[in-house]
């Protein structure tokens, strides 16, 4: 029987990903079967969840994993379970009469999906069936150690790679199902030449530290099933996949679940065929997450570990925001809070047992001063009398400081022009330069803007000067952490500022969040009493801002309708009604001549047949084969006009904006919009990912994109 603190971190590292992983291969067959059980339970749960309605096209979800579990009992596959897998998708685990109507109603619906792991080839196969065909999916699984080792951050992955479609007859075939399931089990068991290799002591040997190309799926059973049929289109989806190799004195590195993989990909890919698969595929990840974090606090984990799945947990529902199920935004947050309060009684516990050592063992009598503070510097003798030596050094100059380049005469002259400042940041003394242009901004203005409120130029000043500041502070500050504070509290002094300006000026932006949260600088390091001042007035601006807007109102929302700020923009504004209206009158007028035209050339098209009509074609005779054989000549009449028939051609007239209303609005407003809201939605998107999104592992700029196989 497995040990359920083994099987329980087996699953937590592989899920999660936390900081501290094992430096040794840790796979086992009782934990992947209990990995794959959680994620059958969780969805079975999260399905239950859903209502009634929805239900049913969850249930393709339900039975992939049920038979996927069923499958991969042990760590090798039978070709008798593959066998059963592929027999009981025929009928799809539903009643024939829903079958029968899903497919009058959509006929080339999802009807079944199954997933399997071919570990000897380092691949995973997904075989998706509809109502006249079945398609094969396939893709690589664990990437190799040196793209996993040379990349920062995550590998950028898209999934699947081939894909190939058959006609459903085919697929049911007793024989073709017996070929198939042998032919998989064959693979996921022997180790054949896309094994990698090395050498060793002039011997080349099979290098078990690597993982396999997954070439005789990718490639031979693909090409194989193409001579039954062709290549399928298929939605694909591209994954930032976070993977390492771990290895410490070990035979094998650690490298993430290989099935964690297969899973999500097939849920992934199987849900995105529906209209809220990729909302529904996030919801199950958060809530998974959540069950496995909940489940977890009955262990005894280190409280580092409860944090970290805490925090990952949290930051997943975060991401979803308002547009998460209720039974989410009641289950996670519960979920979040147990671990929190676990947490909490572990500190109040370890505080209490600090006190009652200090109460106890405090003993200032019993210290020996002399004996505690005596050093022995044995080596240390030829360096001090060295140095005591050596001849007294000259102090060195004080610096000059009339070529300064200050810039404290006011924020008049800053904003003056760019380049200027732009050119000050460059100088050879730029911490001055900015240390001037911080100071006014930490003490002048607040003042200009509330003189300055209505000025349409105010958002464009402060704008570049957010823009260049930012440029030119983030280099020069880069190693010292003080100063960066001193950098993030300008920057969002100005952000402040700049919200001012637009808040004034476009009111409705009032009504929307700030997207900055008033807590995001509470970890700065500041030390005068100004930054501190600052730093409140920044913070109590952002609570005041939060607390006058309506809930659940974000300019970078991915929905756009009634609540949207484009859609209410559009409604007040009569520039941009008036932009739709000719929009639309420009479209009208050149879809009617675009009528015209098609009119015009049908009228052609068929006169030029009619003409080749009367026409008889022109016969010459060539030898071919060693036989004379007639062919049309090419100087044929006929063949000239039925040619020009077929070559007519018109362009298609597309209608500007989209169907939907509130799209159509959204795409008016994105023509013309308020120039201080164009600002203030850079700047502020600037800052949220460009500064309070480090450039680390986490979240990598440029992630490593991987060919497919």
């Amino acid at each position: 029987m497995a040990n359920p603190n083994k099987t329980s971190l087996f699953i937590i590292n592989h899920v999660f990903m936390p900081p501290k992983r094992p430096q040794e291969d840790d796979l086992d067959e009782e934990s992947e079967e209990a990995l794959c059980d959680v994620v059958y339970e969780a969805a079975r749960e999260f399905g239950d969840a859903l209502p009634n309605n929805e239900r049913p096209r969850w249930n393709v979800i339900s039975r992939l994993l049920e038979r996927f579990v069923a499958t991969h009992r042990g760590m090798s596959l039978s070709k008798d379970d593959i066998a059963d897998s592929l027999q009981s998708a025929i009928l799809g685990g539903e009643p024939i009469v829903l079958l029968f109507f899903k497919i009058i109603a959509q006929p080339h619906a999802l009807l079944d999906s199954l997933a399997f792991l071919i570990r000897a080839q380092n691949a995973g196969v997904t075989i998706r069936k509809g109502s006249t065909s079945a398609v094969f999916e396939a893709f690589e699984v664990s990437s190799p150690n040196e793209a996993v080792m040379e990349t920062k951050g995550r590998l950028l992955r898209s999934f699947p790679d081939p894909a190939i479609q058959i006609p459903l007859h085919v697929f049911e075939d007793h024989k073709f199902q017996v070929e198939l399931a042998r032919f998989l089990a064959a693979m996921d068991a022997d180790t054949l030449d896309s094994a990698p290799v090395t050498v060793k002591s002039e011997a080349t040997i099979s290098e078990i530290r690597d993982t396999a190309h997954p070439r005789y799926i990718t490639q031979l059973l693909t090409e194989i099933l193409r001579g039954m049929g062709e290549a399928a289109e298929v939605p694909r989806i591209t994954k930032r996949v976070a993977d390492d190799v771990l290895w410490l004195d070990a035979y094998a590195p650690w490298r993430r679940s290989a099935i964690w993989l297969v899973l999500r990909v097939a849920l992934q890919t199987t849900l995105v065929r529906q209209s809220k698969g990729q909302q529904w595929y996030k919801e199950f990840m958060a809530f998974l997450h959540a069950r496995i974090l909940k489940s977890s606090l009955k262990l005894n984990l280190p409280s580092w570990l409860i944090a970290c799945m805490q925090r990952k947990t949290a930051r997943r529902l975060s991401k979803l925001c308002t547009s998460a199920a209720p039974f989410l935004l009641q289950f996670i947050p519960d979920v979040v809070a147990q671990a929190e309060s676990l947490l909490k009684e572990r500190w109040e516990a370890v505080q209490d047992i600090q006190a009652m050592s200090l109460d106890s063992t405090w003993a200032p009598k019993t210290l020996d001063i002399l004996a505690d503070t005596g050093l022995s510097l044995h080596n240390s003798r030829d360096y001090i009398s060295r140095t005591l030596n050596d001849p007294p050094r000259q102090p060195p100059k004080k610096p000059s400081l009339s070529n300064h380049p200050r810039r404290s005469v006011g924020l008049a002259s800053i904003f003056q022009s760019k380049e200027n400042l732009a050119s000050a940041f460059k100088s050879e003394d730029k911490l001055t330069a900015l240390a001037d242009f911080e100071r006014a901004v930490l003490t002048d203005l607040t003042d200009w803007v509330s003189e300055n409120l209505l000025d349409s130029g105010g958002c464009v000043r402060i704008g570049g000067c957010i823009e260049i500041y930012f440029t030119s502070a983030s280099t020069v500050y880069s190693s010292n952490p003080e100063l960066l504070s001193i950098m993030i509290l300008t920057l969002f002094k100005l952000w402040v500022e700049l919200d001012r300006l637009a808040v004034a000026q476009t009111p409705l932006l009032k009504t929307f969040s700030p997207e900055i949260p008033p807590t995001l600088l509470h970890s700065l390091l500041l030390r005068t009493s100004e930054s501190i001042k600052a730093l409140d007035y920044v913070e109590n601006y952002l609570k005041n801002r939060h607390s006058n807007s309506v809930p659940g109102r974000s300019v970078f929302a991915y929905s756009v309708g009634p609540s949207s700020f484009a859609g209410q923009y559009f409604d007040c504004s009569q520039t941009l009604q008036a932009l739709r209206g000719k929009i639309e009158e420009t479209a009208k007028l050149q879809r009617e001549k675009k009528i015209e035209e098609l009119q015009e050339l049908k009228t052609k098209h068929q006169s030029l047949l009619n003409a080749a009509q009367e026409l008889e074609h022109q016969y010459v005779n060539r030898f071919h084969k060693g036989k004379m054989v007639k062919v049309n000549a090419p100087q044929c009449e006929r063949c000239k006009l039925e040619n020009k028939a077929a070559s007519v051609q018109i362009e298609v007239h597309e209608w500007p904006l989209p169907q939907d209303p509130w799209e159509a609005k959204a795409v008016v407003f994105e023509l013309s919009p308020p120039n201080t809201f164009v600002i203030w939605r850079n700047i502020t998107y600037m800052l949220l990912r460009d500064l309070c999104i480090p450039d680390s592992a986490t979240f990598p700029r440029e992630p490593h994109r991987i060919n497919p196989a």
